[in-house]
């Protein structure tokens, strides 16, 4: 039977905002510029499940869950078929006539994605149920590790849809899962097995090459490594790495050390009547007026457009997200933090900046959209609870 609320609530309490919330970070936030570039000095793993080696269309993926109590839950899982653009519109139409996936039609850069999955509970705990479970949180990243993000898509009639299914010992279930992904990139398919940080990663097209791309990434500059302070914020348009170390389970008998340069860059901003326009075109209807409506009479729209990126690593099943509404606040010349609260629903979700989950390598670009005093100059302070740091940023041009 359907168990979404249920399923969600489990997810929520793995911690999915902060997925790498039960690593402690080191507390030396700096790290060597080899730390940080290690990544593609060494052979990457060729394992069978990673990145690197993403498991094709139509191959069993057998694996094993260990809960800390009960019985060894064996378990496998098979993107059995997959359909891309006027073929997966084509497939949808024979599974269901009448079904639309989308409310509107999609971008020039667009496409259906669909894929026939299957998840075979084998045996296990007789008390103990499994989920199908692809798909809840962000599956889908392009090679370079850039994630895409989840798209409104309505939901498939229960007897074809894969996720939001309970399983017990001895039973199976296939069914299908729908995404609106870019045209002609090509993407793997992260399916996590044991938690959010144990992917497993698979080919969506046969035959198709998943390398992946070498990334050049520059090390910091002394000038760099002086930005950030409220005193000397990071220039508008300038990028600031942000470097820490986390460390991270190698495997059941010891941890790593990662080192992680994460980079913050502010594109562009907009307030007053310009932002209120670019709002308007990125906030659902009914987000942009609650929104509106919540704002003071001495506050008006600030709307930032930004973009995070990591710097490759080695350790490919790790998620980094850029940073959630609650990690970032409006600083004003008093030195006042002005926090938003709430969370607004964008038109399209490849907009958003929040929470975007990303691979090493990768990185997303997206709008953030938050209430600001008017005719105060701001300074925009991106909290890093990893590096323990606090990074101040310029959000306009000193001389207009």
């Amino acid at each position: 039977m359907k168990r979404k609320l249920a399923f969600l609530f489990m997810l929520l309490g793995l911690g999915i905002s902060h997925p790498l919330s039960v690593m402690q970070a080191s507390e030396s936030s700096e790290i060597s510029t080899s730390a940080v570039n290690n990544s593609q000095d060494e052979s990457p793993s060729k394992e069978k499940g990673s990145r690197q080696n993403p498991i094709p269309v139509g191959e069993v993926y057998d694996y094993v869950k260990k809960p800390r109590e009960g019985a060894e839950s064996h378990l496998s899982f098979t993107i059995l078929e997959s359909w891309r653009g006027a073929q997966a519109e084509k497939q949808l139409q024979k599974l269901a006539p009448s079904y639309q996936a989308t409310r509107q039609p999609l971008d020039d850069d667009q496409e259906i994605l669909l894929l026939h999955l299957k998840l075979a509970y084998k045996s296990g705990d007789e008390n103990h149920e499994e989920f199908t479970n692809a798909g809840i949180i962000n599956p889908f990243f392009d090679l370079s590790g850039s994630g895409i993000p989840n798209e409104y898509v309505a939901d498939l009639p229960d007897e074809l849809a894969f996720d939001m299914l309970s399983l017990y010992p001895g039973n199976e279930h296939d069914g299908y899962l729908v995404a609106i992904v870019p045209k002609d990139t090509p993407l793997i398919f992260s399916y996590f097995k044991g938690g959010l940080t144990d992917r497993v990663f698979f080919q969506v097209e046969k035959g198709q090459d998943t390398t992946v791309p070498t990334k050049e990434v520059q090390a910091e500059t002394p000038e760099q490594a002086q930005w950030g302070t409220k005193e000397k914020p990071v220039p508008f348009t300038e990028t600031k790495p942000i470097n820490y170390v986390v460390p991270y389970e190698a495997s059941d008998s010891g941890y790593g050390i990662l080192a992680i340069s994460h980079r913050i860059t502010v594109l562009n901003a907009w307030r007053g009547d310009q932002a209120n326009q670019k709002a308007m075109d990125l906030l659902s209807p009914d987000d942009y007026q609650h929104m509106a409506d919540d704002m003071k009479s001495d506050q008006e729209f600030l709307v930032l457009h930004m973009e995070s990126s990591l710097a490759p690593t080695l350790e490919d099943k790790l998620f980094e997200p850029s940073p959630s509404k609650s990690h970032l606040s409006l600083v004003d010349s008093q030195g006042q933090d002005h926090v938003s609260k709430g969370f607004y629903q964008f038109k399209k979700a490849r907009d958003q900046y929040e929470s975007r989950f990303m691979l090493g390598g990768g990185s997303v670009k997206g709008y953030v959209i938050l209430p600001a005093p008017k005719g105060e100059n701001l300074l925009l302070k991106v909290k890093n609870e990893f590096a323990n740091k606090e990074i101040y940023f310029e959000i306009g041009s000193k001389n207009p």
